[in-house]
């Protein structure tokens, strides 16, 4: 499961994974090929987690990534029986989410390792470039 739209920077995903990317915004959804997608309204807190709960309650996937919305994903933190316990987790934008990234591996039982990219462009150069978390 590709939790928002990460998938549009990691290509190849569907290649290797079954990808369902959750969205909040109609204008993504069937976007890309390749891809199932369900529809979850968001709050000005983030998704609607107990929705999600009761859409994913037979899904099977084996890589979770949380990215977007910029408001309120670390909120799934408070909701973490809907996560696969035996999936690959990664945090996106953890440059800001990095705190969280860890609790939840903290709560999961497992390891956090975050990786910082190289700085690249007018916006992320400067800035130290992003980063991201791996929870495993």
């Amino acid at each position: 499961m590709i939790y928002k739209s990460a998938f549009q920077r990691l290509k190849g995903v569907k290649q290797f994974y079954k990808v369902i990317s959750i969205e909040d915004d109609q204008n993504f959804i069937n976007k890309y090929d390749g891809i199932e997608y369900i529809y979850i309204d968001s709050y000005k807190t983030g998704y609607n987690f107990p929705t999600l709960k009761e859409k994913l309650k037979n899904v099977k996937y084996e890589l979770l990534i949380v990215d977007g919305p910029n408001y309120g994903r670390e909120n799934i933190n408070n909701y973490l029986d809907i996560i696969d316990p035996n999936c690959l987790i990664i945090w996106d934008d953890t440059q800001v989410y990095e705190k969280f990234a860890n609790e939840m591996a903290e709560k999961l039982n497992k390891k956090c390792t975050t990786f910082n990219c190289k700085p690249n462009g007018d916006y992320w150069g400067p800035r130290g470039g992003k980063k991201f978390s791996l929870i495993e």
